[in-house]
């Protein structure tokens, strides 16, 4: 059986094996909808109910019951106290076994939302569950341990220190793969009074699932090359960057269409939205004024790879004498938003330089092929009547 920490501080109910009144019943809808399976004893297999994998809702009457993954109570497993749970949240249709905790108090999923901590990243080893202030995680054996977190309900201030000190942040309700600056440092949390999300602490970027910041959320501070193992491959519409500037792509391993985000709210993320599977911090670009939408004072992209892929890197409509240290002789191919430009192969618009109005330019002259390393706008028209044609 998994170990259930023994506190007054989390979600805690006495419990009396074999009380006529004790019991859980499973649904297999949200909100107590569908079909039902109830018991008062140990149920090591839905299998043999024919319920396995199944239940999305619950209630528990009498004390708090271990719920689990695998058969036989195995696998990951967690505690939920007596209460109505209309969601099972991460644990909706993955319940293959349940049994009553037995005699004592246990830690557990609050019913009505709260914050889990995980001992490894992504989620995994311990887990503790708060619904209250927990001051001190050393007295649940859980000091410094936490690298992950789940807020389910509510904004939670989390500290360094014992007591809500040495330093805090808040999170926000969603997902939290990694904690960042923050793994392994928390020692104490609390509801928070002010609901302001402040995570990441040193920047980062937070991904929705649908348009204008709503639906399922994952936040991160580090590069994750692949979604799919979060559960939010090809599901994010919207996002806000935080800190520093975030090159997002369509593929795995930061391959396919990718685009540089400067910090700032998009509502909205355009060719990219419900394709995203790869991001990380970009060092190419400089921290920009944040903006509402995601091509404002955007007029050329430069990319990394011909045919408008790769790292990309984007230009106001002032253009950059050196790109020097953020993006110098890397361009394979451009895009112009708007305007006539001219790109240089040496800094301050100077060595071999040619001239691009509006349009797509998948393949860019030898000349300048990853070889610019300045570029400014000339003129909002130009003097002829076709792009130019370089030979």
């Amino acid at each position: 059986m998994k170990h259930v920490s023994r506190t007054c501080i989390l979600a805690i109910t006495m419990f009396a094996a074999g009380s006529a009144t004790a019991g859980a019943t499973f649904y297999e809808s949200e909100n107590f909808g569908g079909r039902q399976m109830s018991g008062n004893q140990s149920m090591p297999n839905f299998r043999t109910l024919d319920f396995n994998d199944r239940a999305r809702s619950a209630i528990i009457e009498g004390g708090p019951w271990e719920v689990c993954v695998g058969t036989n109570f195995g696998n990951d497993c967690t505690v939920f106290p007596a209460g109505r749970y209309p969601t099972l949240g991460e644990w909706s249709r993955k319940i293959s076994s349940a049994r009553p905790v037995g005699a004592g108090p246990a830690a557990a999923m609050p019913p009505n939302g709260g914050i889990t901590f995980y001992e490894t990243e992504n989620f995994g080893g311990r887990q503790i569950t708060a619904d209250r202030s927990l001051p001190s995680f050393g007295t649940v054996g859980f000091a410094g341990r936490a690298q992950s977190a789940i807020v389910d309900g509510g904004h939670w201030e989390v500290c360094g220190d014992y007591n809500f000190a040495g330093g805090c942040t808040v999170l926000a309700p969603g997902r939290y793969p990694t904690l960042g600056t923050w793994s392994g440092r928390i020692s104490s949390t609390r509801p928070a009074t002010t609901p302001v999300a402040a995570f990441p602490p040193s920047g980062g970027i937070t991904f929705y699932e649908t348009e204008n910041f709503g639906g399922r959320q994952l936040a991160i501070n580090q590069p994750v090359a692949n979604f799919d193992g979060m559960g939010f491959n090809d599901r994010a519409y919207s996002a806000i960057v935080d800190g520093s500037a975030w090159e997002i792509c369509v593929d795995a391993d930061f391959h396919g269409d990718c685009r540089m985000f400067v910090p700032g709210r998009y509502p909205a993320l355009g060719g990219l939205g419900g394709r995203v599977s790869s991001a990380r911090p970009s060092y190419d670009a400089p921290a920009e004024p944040p903006r509402e939408r995601m091509r404002s004072r955007v007029d050329v992209t430069l990319f990394s790879e011909p045919n408008l892929i790769g790292r990309a890197y984007r230009l106001g409509p002032e253009g950059q004498d050196n790109l020097y240290g953020v993006f110098n002789d890397r361009a394979s191919s451009l895009r112009v938003d708007r305007g006539y430009w001219i790109f240089c192969s040496d800094a301050n618009f100077q060595g071999e330089c040619r001239t691009f109005g509006p349009g797509e330019y998948p393949i860019l002259p030898p000349e300048l092929n990853q070889r610019i390393s300045s570029g400014r706008r000339i003129s909002n028209d130009y003097p002829y009547s076709q792009n130019p044609n370089w030979r």
